[in-house]
């Protein structure tokens, strides 16, 4: 039995036993019963809107704090990722149009990404960096809707990252940095015979596409000037840290 059923089954029981004198009684208690569900509907409602209130004025905290420093991109608290990245508050990626570079240099922003629901990929290490391997966390992201994750680690592993996605096909690089393989149904081109009817061009909803997202995340404090150009960077603030200035 399932559990909605088992609701309604338990509603029926109340108002078939809550019966007595006059017969008023089982009235009441249906009645009490769909009180009860309106008020948790009520208060559900209210602490979601409650939450987005409060990621806005993280948002409105998280830019006025951006104009004070020199810094391009976007800063954040750790605890804000989730904010900043899966749900991109305020529409701040989508509106920039490129995917985010993620600066950490404590390590904690591919800790929490590892941890959430991605396809990650590690470019320290050599199996994670097979064309293959890439090819299908790339296609499963998109066909499951979900975040792919490029850790750069400390080292400079982007120019690695876009070679091995050559690899996997001519052009994919850029068709993935610049989204464009998202328009026209192009990611199919990935697909293989020996996938599998799991990825069959059916299976890849709009809907699910809508929540693929690219994220590169880094230790290096000062990346390259090509990848801040690239992408757009989001820096990870610990509550100690004091921005420097990049070196000249």
């Amino acid at each position: 039995m399932s559990s909605a059923e088992g609701m309604k089954r338990s509603e029926g029981l109340i108002c078939a036993e809550g019966g007595g004198s006059g017969g008023s009684q089982p009235h009441l208690s249906c009645k009490a019963v769909k009180d009860a569900e309106a008020q948790v509907d009520r208060l559900r409602r209210e602490a979601q809107k409650a939450e987005e209130t409060l990621a806005m004025a993280r948002l409105a905290l998280r830019e006025q704090t951006q104009e004070e420093e020199e810094v391009p991109g976007l800063k954040c608290q750790v605890a804000e990722l989730h904010d900043v990245l899966i749900k991109d508050v305020g529409d701040r990626i989508r509106n920039d149009g490129r995917w985010p570079l993620v600066i950490d240099p404590s390590g904690q922003a591919a800790t929490f990404l590892r941890y959430q629901d991605t396809n990650y990929l590690d470019t320290m290490n050599p199996e994670h960096l097979r064309p293959e391997r890439m090819r299908l966390a790339l296609l499963g992201a998109l066909r499951y809707g979900k975040p792919l994750v490029f850790d750069l680690g400390a080292v400079d592993m982007f120019p690695v990252v876009e070679r091995q996605l050559e690899e996997v096909q001519a052009g994919l690089a850029q068709e993935l940095l610049s989204r464009a393989l998202l328009q026209e149904e192009r990611y199919l081109s990935l697909l293989r015979p020996a996938d599998g009817p799991e990825y069959g061009p059916t299976q890849f909803q709009a809907a699910r596409l809508a929540h693929f997202h690219l994220f590169f995340v880094t230790k290096a404090q000062w990346p390259p000037v090509e990848q801040l150009q690239a992408l757009l960077p989001v820096r990870v603030l610990l509550p100690t840290t004091s921005l420097q200035h990049p070196p000249q």
